[in-house]
């Protein structure tokens, strides 16, 4: 199984689990689509154009505009808060409201603006308990793509929602939007472990796009870290709904990655009736061959560069927080630094048994499949090295370093899909549409295992 651009491919029919499913056949994209998704729930803001004062407590440096806007000035105090006092979220515990940012005045984005729910209304205090991630652009500045603020584990008792500025942002927000997305979190769920190096967690030279990287009530993410004072808002081992870009580690890429669309396309393929949360681990610059190469289960790495034990310690967290668990399924793209190993086409055949092995059984998963995103396909051979080797490891390939239960997948062909001046990081198109190949690819074999 090896890519969707006319290469090679070894697919064989699946007999095993009693399924008389005909396999799911994945092609990959020419340009990326965002497939069907269920439709978003219902709206429950009772005036999101925000031309109604009533509907409305402005204070602290809060204006609204009239034409379907607020705008926050800086200096108004530690938060400033703009209250929703009347939406209704009924027995609701999981909220996400969603706005845009169409304009910034200030230059610091540090803290932002969030939702969060207080459990007494009108209270001003900014000590009353909340569950709620800030929202967060990645961007530099403001960001016409839907910044989302997840609440949870709310209770009846906290019925006043508000959005909140730090005293440092300035700026104007539009089109809020809140949604109860409760029943998600109830669903049949897939665990997505992302590891590997930078081309898995997102360097693409383009930021995210409102449409084609749109967040969605099905995809959940659990990030190993928080970051930042909050412009990405991620609670460290804590699942909660995932917006681009996912937060991998403590230096992020800032861009649109492949897990995303990979999520995306199972949701879509499983007609809606799962949710995917996706486990972000990846860095750049991380290799697997060594004693103190960060992918090694012995590593000698510390901190944020021993990947390995960040990627258990996350996985782990993650599947404590989850009750309806169908499956979990690793997506790899890296090995491009152990390239610069010396004889590392050699070793890395032993380095990736190993790793599957010791992840498999410390995940306690023991037939955890593995997919390995390849990296794009050059227009002329001789094969890139990595690709070359990366091929062996399938378990199809015929090759004594062929690993059961690993999926090796090309990426897209041509240099077209690399970023201009940059020979390593593929672009953010050439991400969305590897993302959704293997997001057909961890379907087909969810499928073959009776996930759904």
């Amino acid at each position: 199984m090896f890519d969707g651009n006319g290469q090679v491919i070894i697919a064989v029919p699946y007999e095993g689990y009693g399924s008389e499913v005909e396999p799911f056949v994945p092609v990959m994209l020419e340009t990326y689509v965002v497939p069907e998704l269920p439709p978003l729930p219902p709206q429950l803001l009772p005036n999101p154009a925000m031309d109604d004062p009533a509907a409305w407590v402005v204070a602290n440096g809060w204006t609204l505009n009239g034409d379907g806007t607020a705008t926050h000035t800086t200096a108004t105090g530690q938060y400033s808060r703009i209250a929703i006092p009347n939406a209704d979220m009924g027995a609701a515990t999981d909220v996400v409201l969603t706005f845009d940012i169409p304009a910034q005045t200030s230059s610091n984005f540090t803290l932002g603006v969030r939702a969060r729910l207080l459990s007494t209304p009108g209270n001003t205090s900014n000590n009353q308990l909340w569950n709620g991630l800030h929202t967060r652009s990645g961007d530099a500045g403001p960001s016409t793509r839907a910044q989302v603020s997840h609440v949870w584990n709310r209770v009846p008792g906290q019925t006043q929602l508000v959005l909140e500025a730090g005293n440092n942002w300035a700026g104007t927000i539009s089109n809020p939007r809140l949604y109860d997305v409760s029943a998600a979190r109830e669903l049949p769920t897939l665990v997505v472990v992302v590891a590997g190096q930078s081309n898995a967690e997102a360097y693409g030279a383009a930021l995210a796009d409102p449409t084609l990287d749109a967040w969605h009530p099905n995809v959940w993410m659990c990030p190993p870290n928080g970051y930042g004072g909050g412009i990405y808002g991620a609670r460290a081992n804590t699942v909660t709904v995932a917006q681009e870009p996912l937060l991998h580690n403590l230096s992020p890429g800032h861009r649109a990655g492949f897990a995303m669309p990979a999520a995306k396309r199972l949701v879509s393929l499983a007609d809606g009736g799962i949710r995917v949360v996706i486990v972000p681990v990846a860095k750049s610059g991380t290799g697997m061959i060594g004693s103190d190469a960060p992918w090694n289960p012995d590593s000698t790495a510390t901190g944020d560069n021993d990947r390995y034990t960040i990627m258990i310690n996350t996985y782990l967290a993650a599947r404590s927080q989850i009750t309806n668990h169908i499956g979990t399924i690793m997506v790899w793209s890296g090995n491009e630094y152990d390239m610069q190993v010396a004889n590392g086409v050699n070793l890395l055949p032993a380095a990736w048994a190993n790793f599957a092995a010791r992840a498999r059984a410390d995940m306690g998963v023991p037939d955890m499949p593995i997919i390995i995103s390849g990296p794009v396909y050059p227009q002329d051979d001789p094969l890139n090295p990595l690709i070359a080797v990366q091929r062996t490891l399938d378990e199809d390939s015929g090759s004594p370093n062929a690993i059961a239960g690993v999926t090796y997948l090309d990426g897209p062909r041509g240099t077209q899909w690399v970023n201009a001046g940059d020979t390593v990081h593929w672009s953010t198109a050439a991400n969305r549409i590897r993302g959704d190949f293997a997001g057909q690819w961890a379907y087909r074999i969810g499928q073959e295992r009776g996930w759904w």
